[in-house]
């Protein structure tokens, strides 16, 4: 909901715009969220099916944003560069903030 009033009322963006970055958020946040539940103990390449999944997801996502016949189908708008900003900032941010909470109670 922050990047969403972030995008219409600080940015002045238009409401599809600021919906589609806020959709944007969701979708990266709840992707890269599975690298917090799933920490990878041995690096970033000890599960390649989680990787492949997240990239393919994110993958998915662009197009959503970046396809034109797939704004009509989703009732998007390609995103304007401050809202790649905001869905890069706003997407990692949740993902970050959990992932150094939950470090300290992991042995």
């Amino acid at each position: 909901m922050g990047s969403l009033a972030l995008m219409h009322e600080g940015l002045g963006s238009s409401w599809e715009e600021a919906r589609a970055v806020m959709f944007t958020v969701l979708v990266t946040a709840h992707l890269l969220y599975a690298f917090v539940a799933r920490l990878p103990t041995r690096g970033l390449r000890s599960n390649p099916w989680l990787l492949a999944a997240v990239g393919a997801g994110l993958l998915l996502q662009a197009v959503v944003v970046l396809w034109p016949p797939a704004h009509e189908l989703f009732g998007t708008t390609e995103l304007p560069p401050a809202g790649w900003a905001v869905v890069l900032v706003a997407g990692t941010l949740p993902v970050v903030a959990m992932a150094a909470m939950e470090r300290p109670f992991r042995r």
